[in-house]
């Protein structure tokens, strides 16, 4: 099978050398294109355009940053015409009336456009060890999900095309919570020099990620970026937006935002999510002291 891998950032990359090593021919393209050079060298095909990696493969995969760019390779980068026959799985962060939206208009020129939330970071992918829930007509289940197969170790179908962003909801508010608590949890320890051993036995295990979360607070190195200050700050506009759509209470996440908005307004928002730390021990830092 020719997939296309259109947008190989982390997530991205993970996912095509994962489907490299399950014996795909895997197409790629990225604006910036020495950024596919890596997996270019492990097997991938390099193509000029989108248009072209959309056109030359059986299916694509849009591994983009958001609804904007998900619009500008399908709707104007692609001539008329072009997207007729083509399956379409969009890995690109979108809420669920933009996916939605996105899928009528390829509808309407002849393609098919369905959706898939990846729960894993890009070095699991690599491994084959894919988490996935998928949103698509049900005609399509079978087909994306052996699609997947090669990458995952579980794959679930939420519904049609917008279930799967909205299945993703609670786990934002579990992610940001996590990240906030684990935030706090290192801030006090640090200002109250808590011994290493309380830590790894009450705190780690205490919060999902711990172990990898709170040593990089604790060092205050974050430059290791699994999930970025500026995309946990995307996570909690969504995470708010959803939250007034269904009646729940915003106050809390609305002071979390703000510590991302902090860390961002810092220079932190190509930083892991980890920066907040410095943001709640540094309160009155100047927000230019951080390149």
């Amino acid at each position: 099978m020719k997939i296309a891998v259109i947008g190989t950032g982390v997530i991205g990359a993970g996912l095509a050398e994962g489907l490299i090593g399950s014996g795909h021919t895997v197409l790629v393209y990225n604006r910036t294109a020495a950024k596919a050079q890596a997996l270019v060298d492990k097997g991938a095909n390099l193509c000029l355009s989108a248009a072209q990696a959309i056109q030359d493969a059986d299916v694509a995969i849009l591994v983009l940053p958001g609804a904007e760019a998900v619009q500008q390779v399908l709707l104007t980068d692609i001539g008329s015409g072009a997207l007729k026959g083509k399956k379409i799985l969009n890995a690109s962060t979108t809420k669920p009336e933009e996916i939605e939206s996105l899928a009528k208009q390829v509808s309407r020129l002849g393609g098919s456009l369905a959706e898939v939330s990846i729960m894993v970071g890009g070095e699991q992918l690599k491994a084959k060890q894919g988490e996935f829930i998928l949103g698509c007509d049900s005609s399509e289940e079978t087909f994306w999900t052996e699609i997947l197969s090669g990458v995952a170790t579980f794959t679930v179908r939420a519904g049609g095309v917008g279930e799967a962003s909205r299945a993703e909801t609670p786990i934002l508010f579990s992610s940001m919570f996590s990240m906030v608590t684990m935030a706090y949890a290192a801030a006090a320890a640090l200002r109250l020099n808590i011994p290493q051993a309380v830590l790894d036995r009450y705190v780690t295990p205490s919060v999902p990620g711990g172990a990898y979360f709170l040593p990089m607070m604790l060092e205050r190195n974050h430059d290791t970026a699994l999930a970025t200050v500026n995309s946990f700050s995307g996570v909690a506009a969504t995470a708010l937006s959803t939250a007034r759509s269904t009646g729940l209470p915003t106050g809390v996440l609305e002071e979390m935002q703000k510590l991302f908005t902090q860390a961002i307004a810092r220079g932190y928002g190509a930083k892991n999510g980890t920066a907040i730390c410095d943001v709640l021990l540094e309160p009155q830092a100047n927000t230019q002291s951080h390149p």
